[in-house]
């Protein structure tokens, strides 16, 4: 029996190889062992991961990619000796002595039940096969081979109960199979996978749209993801002599456009704990970032400079035509980034309502003032109310002066909860907004006031991360936030302006959390009004709840609100219906629409639309 037929029956036998005695070793006399030992060894001599890889080889830092903003700091003892051995590096003795290599393979055999879910464990997988030719002369053949079944029924698994949008479907389906293929070309049950997984690679791509979404989710994997699809570009290239294809390398771009959208200054990303330290692989001359521009330069080589505040945009650099949009969102991720341009410096907002509350983070520059979970206590009549599904997306829109966002969520008790961001891209201000709605809109207009209204009572806790301490105003109710500097103001719109007095509103803050709290009744408007353009800082400021006409009536709270904000020379206008869709008017303006902000134009008076809401059309005196 030759070589390739006794290795080929003790890969295929009767029952599955890993935990198993009937194993490599003992389908393989000793000497056909060594034989097979010396001939992967020796072709990995011959296409090595530098010729795969490039330069980005160098140290394993082409395996690295993404794991420390996958795990939120250092990507551990484990993965720095894998991702070594995955090249063929010879790793520090301080590195080896670190890790029990045998038990680490034990542990990951178990841990492979099945297809995989999680992104961070396909990203382990192609670790451990790239290290398979390294891990032939430094663990007992019998483990060995057992990792060997292992991956292979992984694989198996994955092709057959995956859907080919799942990340699984690029980095076990494509990538696994590419670097078995590859790495042990000895075995031909591997060296059988090369077009499968050309295949597989293909059908991930073909689902762009769900596929792009599956690795955006939660913001913390998609390097991971962009890791896999460079490695399976230049293993196709290396190995198959192939190459991605026009569209695929579009879609190749527009995840990475996805990643430098949520790398903040220095490199961390968007809802990981990770530091600039930690993420020094992503974002190395030959780093993850860098290695991704290839796929568009001329778009991504300006938008990841800016990104990682390598350039600065002195507010011009948002109107590059080659730079990609400012605001990205995906609703079947249900993830947004709203950048007011690619310079770091000048702030953003990340959203991520996948979850029961949403998770939301804001910076100022480089200075994080909010991050984790916005939550909300709703109160009907005294009593407590809950989510009762999922946040869904009602409306989205970008352009040259705002991005926005609108979605909503059912609770209980007939209650529906309406929530918005808007940032107003040149003035540097956001707006976030809950609408409480107890009514449908068909039994909300009413000239009367409802006869039997329903008390609502609204708190919100939105975290801060420390960076910034709060400094309220002692007469005003607006808040300060600084490091000595101040470098953000935060109005609560609903709110009285003065201290003295009623007002419908407080907002305050704790040792973790910007508190608002409101209440109403039948519906409630809950805006906070975000500044970051210091400059306005000095400047007399006011804002006040404004006067709402319907056909010469004075509206009520529970149907409209509207508000005027003026730091110095510069106003907004924020309108919200609450009801109906009715016409009415506000400083002269007269709207049918669910929602409208405008900009004061000083020279002439006039209000100056950023956006509106509803499709209708607002028009003025």
């Amino acid at each position: 029996m030759s070589l390739d037929t006794t290795v080929e029956a003790s890969l295929n036998g009767s029952q599955p190889l890993a935990h198993h005695a009937l194993d490599g070793q003992s389908a393989l006399s000793e000497p056909q062992w060594a034989k097979l030992q010396r001939s992967i060894i020796a072709r990995a001599a011959k296409i090595t991961p530098s010729d795969v890889f490039g330069a980005a080889a160098e140290g394993g830092c082409i395996y690295r990619w993404g794991f420390a903003v996958s795990v939120g700091g250092p990507c551990g003892d484990l993965v720095e000796l894998l991702s070594r051995l995955a090249v063929d590096a010879i790793p520090k003795k301080t590195l080896v002595g670190a890790v029990d290599i045998a038990t680490s393979v034990e542990v990951f055999i178990d841990s492979v039940t099945g297809p995989t879910t999680s992104i961070r464990q396909n990203a382990i997988a192609n670790l451990w096969a790239g290290s398979l030719p390294s891990l032939v002369s430094r663990i007992d053949s019998r483990l060995w081979w057992d990792l060997v079944g292992t991956l292979q029924q992984l694989r198996e698994s994955t092709l057959q109960l995956n859907a080919t949008s799942s990340p699984a479907g690029l980095m076990i389906g494509g990538e696994l199979g590419l670097t078995l293929a590859w790495r042990l070309a000895d075995l031909p049950s591997c060296k059988r996978m090369s077009k499968s997984s050309i295949a597989e690679v293909n059908r991930w791509f073909a689902d762009e749209d769900d596929s792009i979404a599956a690795i955006v989710s939660g913001g913390t994997d998609i390097r991971l993801a962009l890791a896999s699809i460079i490695r399976c570009q230049r293993l196709l290239q290396a190995t198959q002599k192939t190459n991605l294809k026009k569209r695929q390398l579009e879609i190749a771009a527009d995840v990475a456009v996805w990643a430098a959208s949520m790398t903040m200054h220095q490199g961390p990303t968007a809802f990981s704990s990770a530091s600039s330290r930690d993420v020094r692989d992503d974002t190395a001359v030959h780093g993850l970032l860098r290695e991704a521009m290839k796929f568009d330069t001329e778009t991504l080589s300006p938008s990841v400079s800016a990104a990682l505040g390598e350039s600065r945009s002195g507010g011009k650099l948002a109107w590059q035509v080659s730079l990609p949009e400012a605001m990205q969102h995906s609703d079947n991720a249900k993830f947004a980034v709203m950048l007011p341009e690619w310079d770091v410096r000048r702030g953003r907002v990340h959203i991520d309502y996948s979850g029961e509350d949403t998770a939301i983070e804001m910076f100022v520059g480089k200075h994080q003032l909010v991050g984790g979970d916005w939550q909300v206590m709703i109160e009907v009549d005294g009593d407590e109310q809950q989510a009762k599904g999922d946040w869904v997306y009602t409306c989205e829109y970008t352009d040259d002066d705002v991005h926005y966002l609108e979605i909503e969520q059912p609770w209980s008790g007939g209650v529906t909860l309406q929530r918005q961001f808007m940032l107003v891209r040149e003035d540097r201000c956001v707006l976030i907004a809950d609408t409480v709605v107890t009514l449908a809109p068909s039994e909300a207009y009413s000239v009367e006031p409802n006869p039997k209204p329903r008390k609502i009572r609204y708190t919100a806790r939105l975290p801060l991360t420390g960076d910034l301490k709060p400094e309220p105003e002692n007469e005003t109710r607006e808040i300060y936030f600084g490091d000595g500097k101040r470098r953000a103001l935060v109005i609560p719109l609903a709110a009285n302006e003065w201290r003295v007095g009623p007002t419908a509103a407080t907002l305050k803050t704790d040792d973790e959390s910007l508190v608002l709290d409101t209440s109403g009744f039948d519906s409630l408007y809950a805006p906070l009004w975000f500044d970051f353009q210091s400059r306005r800082f000095s400047r007399p400021r006011t804002w006040r709840q404004l006067t709402i006409v319907d056909e010469l009536r004075l509206v009520r709270s529970d149907e409209a609100a509207g508000y005027r904000i003026q730091l110095g020379s510069e106003q907004w206008l924020v309108y919200r219906s609450l009801g109906a869709r009715r016409v009415r008017s506000l400083l002269g303006k007269h709207l049918i629409a669910d929602f409208f902000s405008g900009r004061f134009d000083p020279e002439n008076g006039n209000i100056d639309e950023l956006v509106t809401v509803d499709d209708s059309e607002s028009f003025d005196d």
